[in-house]
């Protein structure tokens, strides 16, 4: 039997153990909040986190946010069985947080509160980190930066990637600190790991790897090895799950020949104006266009204390780096300012690096290097306004408790006023279109709304909508099981069955087909692009009867499974204009292999000399809304040169699936069923 060795028991702990730890820990927060920098910290900190949970549903929705809402929404735990897959990439960090937090409805306002927690709770770790390890000033001066900048704010709330990198590159900063002053081999690790999740999910964002690998290079003193291992094992992991290579890949291709490109010098300059608006708030009313603002929002003093936020971040870039140098300068010391010089090399790398690789735009936010230096611009500013106070201090000047009030309130009504803007912009945007901000989050749910009511009232039980492409993918998120028309060139006809109809109108104008038909306003919405958002409903009327709009009817059938059952050709038809032909199309056994396929719609009209007028594409309805029963009205437009023979022309039609061999129009009509001859008409 050994003896001396002692047997490990696990210990449960007692009810009164647990309340005794945490009367001890409760007694620690509040001593920590008893120092007055501390608790206006906290306070600080509860100001940006209401700014950035308040009124959920005016988060801005662009189609930039409607592209990665409709795509995380395929990768959803709710989102419909049937409904097909648009895309075969691997999810990226934002799809798979924004398609997680979905509503089986798909309301995007979990989404929208998970982004602006988390950049929350990243600028919750900065400000603590900050305050640990560069002082109470830069910590509270950082904080209120970046907590009330509207264009930060606006990035937590925009389902977009901008709104992770900001969120990414604070939370970076502050675990680089925590690795480098506290020497933590697991910072190192969670650096590792943490800057290559922000480069798969915005390769714009390389510039935090660099950052990270410039930080191992410079402190290999303070580097554990083994953490780093571990680290870089686990982003590997990540990159390869990610498809990272062929991303970052397909990023830096067209950044190569921006190398040779003159204009670096302006570049630089542009991205660091961009910075110092992000962090000020200058210029933030722009976001409005024509939009007639508030007058405390365009107010000048307000303007001018934004400006001076914005000129305190100019002179910091320099300082910095000046600090940055002299402390380097003793680096045999152990007293060198690690912090100065991290700061220093947050700074001038993403800048220097920024014009050569960030060749585009990450939308109104400007380049993801701006994203990525904003954390350490409202540290090294923090850290300049310590240094001017204790230089007030030691002239005298500090010691005048006006002066000290006076500098206080005019960064406190500054921040205020940056407030103001983050509350005030959507709102205004709300009222009237806001080509800057975008469509408020409240508005796409008033749609919904009015497309539940014109349900309500007629029985619809399918959503038609004409749209383009910039609001496409917000139909889809909104209305996943919605029949999408590719423009208003075409309508679908509500035969033996009702019709709700969702379209975006230029405003008064010639009556359309759905208002022959008699189609009545349920409601509509202000747009930004300048549209109204407007919800139809149509009663159901007989197949014959809308058959018989059709002046012509044919009888021409198509192997893909498409009937023409009819043509307008307008009587009045002239030479040098456009002859604007509608057609009429239905369905029927339909297979699976053509609703997946694209197909080309051809219309010929052939003279007798053998000259033809062609219009050739698609057919308004893509093959995935193909379905038995409905009734296509599709206007085409064939053009007619003015030196058109006289004398009837004769009218075909054909039907290819795309990559199969065009046949002449005139050909006879073959057992495929391709080619259809309409009959003839005439022109002026």
């Amino acid at each position: 039997m050994m003896t001396g060795a002692k047997s490990a028991t696990w210990h449960v702990p007692e009810p009164s153990e647990i309340i005794s730890h945490l009367r001890t820990r409760l007694a620690a927060c509040r001593a920590w909040l008893a120092i007055p920098a501390n608790a206006w910290l906290t306070v600080l900190l509860v100001i940006s986190l209401l700014a950035r949970l308040s009124a959920l549903d005016l988060a801005p929705m662009r189609p930039e946010q409607a592209h990665w809402l409709a795509t995380a929404h395929q990768f959803s735990p709710a989102a419909s069985l049937t409904a097909p897959l648009t895309t075969t990439a691997a999810p990226g960090p934002l799809t798979v947080l924004i398609g997680g937090s979905i509503g089986r409805d798909g309301d995007a306002r979990g989404a929208i509160a998970l982004l602006a927690l988390l950049q929350w709770i990243a600028l919750a770790a900065l400000a603590l980190s900050l305050n640990r390890h560069l002082g109470h000033v830069s910590a509270l001066v950082s904080t209120g930066m970046l907590g009330a900048s509207p264009w930060a704010i606006f990035a937590a709330r925009a389902l977009s990637p901008s709104s992770l990198t900001l969120a990414a590159s604070m939370l970076l900063l502050a675990t680089l600190l925590s690795a480098i002053i506290e020497r933590n081999g697991w910072a190192w690790s969670a650096a590792i790991l943490l800057s290559v999740m922000a480069v798969g999910n915005d390769p714009g964002a390389l510039a935090l790897g660099v950052l990270c690998l410039g930080a191992i290079v410079i402190y290999y003193d303070r580097v554990h090895w083994a953490a780093v291992v571990v680290g870089l094992a686990l982003a590997l992991v990540v990159a390869l799950t990610t498809d990272l290579g062929s991303a970052l890949l397909s990023h830096l291709m067209p950044a190569l020949p921006s190398t040779a490109q003159q204009g670096y010098v302006e570049r630089l300059l542009a991205c660091i104006r961009q910075v110092t608006a992000l962090l000020s708030g200058h210029r933030v009313g722009a976001l409005l266009g024509p939009t007639e603002a508030s007058p405390l929002l365009t107010y000048g003093l307000f303007e001018r204390l934004r400006q001076g936020l914005g000129l305190l971040v100019w002179l910091a870039l320099p300082w910095i780096a000046f600090q940055a140098f002299q402390s380097w300068g003793r680096w045999q010391a152990n007293t060198r300012g690690h912090g100065q010089t991290l700061l220093a090399l947050w700074l001038w790398l993403p800048l220097l690096l920024g014009p050569r690789v960030d060749v585009e735009a990450a939308g109104w936010l400007g380049p993801a290097t701006a994203l990525v230096v904003l954390p350490g611009a409202a540290a090294a500013s923090g850290l300049l306004v310590e240094v001017i106070a204790r230089e007030l201090r030691q002239s005298g000047l500090g010691q005048s408790i006006w002066l000290t009030v006076g500098l206080g309130g005019l960064l406190a009504l500054a921040l205020v006023a940056n407030l103001y803007a983050a509350q005030a912009i959507p709102r205004m945007a709300l009222k009237q279109p806001a080509d800057g901000y975008g469509t408020p989050y409240r508005a796409w749910l008033h749609i919904q709304d009015l497309v539940v009511q014109g349900r309500s009232q007629n029985g619809a039980d399918q959503l038609w909508v004409q749209t383009s492409d910039e609001v496409a993918d917000t139909v889809r998120i909104l209305w996943p099981e919605a029949i999408a028309l590719r423009d208003d060139s075409a309508t679908l006809l509500p035969a033996a069955r009702p019709g709700l109809y969702l379209r975006w109108d230029d405003g008064p104008g010639e009556r359309g087909p759905l208002e022959r038909l008699g189609a009545q306003e349920v409601g509509r919405v202000a747009w930004p692009t300048g549209q109204d958002a407007v919800v139809l409903e149509l009663r159901e009327r007989n197949v014959a009867e809308l058959l018989a709009l059709a002046n012509t009817r044919t009888e021409a059938h198509f192997d893909a499974g498409l009937y023409l059952v009819g043509y307008d050709w307008p009587p009045d038809a002239q030479r040098h204009k456009p002859v604007h032909v509608a057609t009429y199309w239905t369905f029927a056994n339909v297979s699976s292999s053509d609703r997946a396929a694209s197909h080309t719609i051809y219309l010929a009209a052939i003279a007798d000399d053998g000259r033809q007028a062609v219009w050739s594409g698609p057919l308004a309805l893509d093959g995935a809304y193909w379905q038995e029963g409905l009734l296509l009205r599709h206007e085409i437009a064939l053009e007619l040169p003015s030196d058109w023979p006289d004398g009837p022309l004769a009218l075909y039609a054909e039907v290819h699936r795309d990559g199969e061999p065009v046949v002449l129009l005139d050909t006879p009509i073959r057992g495929q069923e391709i080619t259809a001859s309409l009959g003839t008409v005439t022109i002026d």
